[in-house]
């Protein structure tokens, strides 16, 4: 007698109905929410927004269990057990590097650097640009020159012009009408942050006009090249660009470039007035 007047109070769409509707239609966009009807047989409407509803949303948890297993998926729960036995693995390898922590003995990679400066004339017909008029500030960052072979102190230590490898290049910089070749150096450094590696100061020729400034190659994730370079022009280039007197006295080309470089490559850096040829390449340690 329970039972029957129970049944009466059930909604006219019974479970096994609605469970039917929605299998035959997939995509029906409904409100997703707990158990879908009330006591008079309306549907309930959660404040959670319109969501699409499929049929494995209605069936038993049971049955959604056994066709995951059927398709070969895993269980929610058991996706817990992996994550757990992910974050396990993690700890154990962070926990077995942590026991052989790399120290400030171990000397970070050196690395063979090559740089020419040189200065250009303006190509006819192209375009020309003007040196720039900027306030007095001759070295804005501070650099080591480089040390003669055997001489002691601070800053890299120059290589002898036998090792050099660009000799070539700069030769046929000097042969070409305009060219002129005012700084050519090689040396060997570490390969630290750009905040630890020592800047190489570029320093100009009192008898003659020519570029000053810095060069600092660094190994950040990639290996970087910073360039800070400026000259003065000479009378020619004041004339032709037309200066007024007070532009002359602070007018100076400048050429500043941070560039990242490619290990064992030449890299050619441009400007109107200004080049740098730069080649950095890792030195292999003795055995």
């Amino acid at each position: 007698m329970a039972a029957f007047c129970s049944s009466l109070l059930r909604p006219r769409w019974t479970r096994p109905l609605w469970c039917e509707w929605f299998r035959r239609n997939p995509r029906c966009i409904v409100w997703r929410g707990r158990s879908g009807f009330d006591s008079v047989g309306r549907l309930r409407r959660p404040n959670n927004g319109w969501r699409p509803l499929s049929a494995s949303w209605i069936e038993s948890p049971s049955k959604r269990l056994r066709d995951e297993r059927t398709r070969g998926a895993l269980p929610v729960n058991k996706w817990w057990l992996v994550l757990g036995l992910i974050w396990l693995l993690a700890s154990v390898t962070g926990t077995a590097g942590a026991d052989e922590p790399l120290t400030a003995d171990d000397p970070p990679p050196s690395y063979r650097v090559e740089v020419i400066v040189f200065t250009q004339p303006p190509i006819q017909g192209a375009y020309q640009e003007a040196p720039r008029v900027d306030a007095v500030d001759r070295l804005a960052r501070f650099a080591w020159p480089l040390r003669d072979p055997g001489d002691e102190g601070l800053g890299y230590q120059r290589l002898p012009g036998s090792e050099l490898q660009l000799a070539s290049a700069a030769q046929r910089l000097e042969m070409r009408e305009g060219f002129r070749v005012h700084w050519h150096a090689a040396w060997e450094q570490p390969g630290r942050e750009r905040e630890l590696s020592q800047a190489v100061a570029v320093p100009a020729n009192p008898d003659e006009v020519s570029p000053e400034g810095m060069i600092r190659v660094y190994l950040s994730r990639f290996l970087h090249a910073e360039i800070d370079l400026r000259m003065d022009p000479d009378d020619d280039t004041l004339e032709r660009f037309d200066l007024v007197d007070d532009a002359r006295d602070s007018a100076r080309w400048m050429l500043r470039e941070s560039r990242r470089m490619r290990s064992a490559e030449t890299h050619y850096i441009d400007h109107p007035a200004l080049g740098v040829i730069i080649r950095v390449e890792p030195v292999t340690p003795a055995p």
